[in-house]
């Protein structure tokens, strides 16, 4: 987290509106829930647990909001 805290102070030196928020919860039903209530222009999602396909393939967070979200996904 303290990397990240550093590259948020770094965004919003350069004026990129940038918010942070920790929620617990099952990822698929939290992201998507969030980025409805925050109406989102975009979400970032990591490929998760890679390993298992090498790294070439989304994991099932990502191919839920690819399907779910109401705004583009980058993975």
């Amino acid at each position: 987290v303290t990397c990240f805290s550093d590259k948020l102070k770094e965004l919003c030196a350069n004026k990129v509106q940038v918010e942070m928020e920790v929620i617990e919860g099952a990822p698929k039903k939290v992201l998507l829930e969030q980025s409805i209530k925050w109406h989102a222009d975009l979400l970032i999602a990591g490929k998760g647990n890679a390993g298992a396909r090498g790294g070439r393939m989304p994991g099932s967070v990502s191919l839920h909001l690819l399907s779910a979200a109401p705004c583009s996904v980058l993975f």
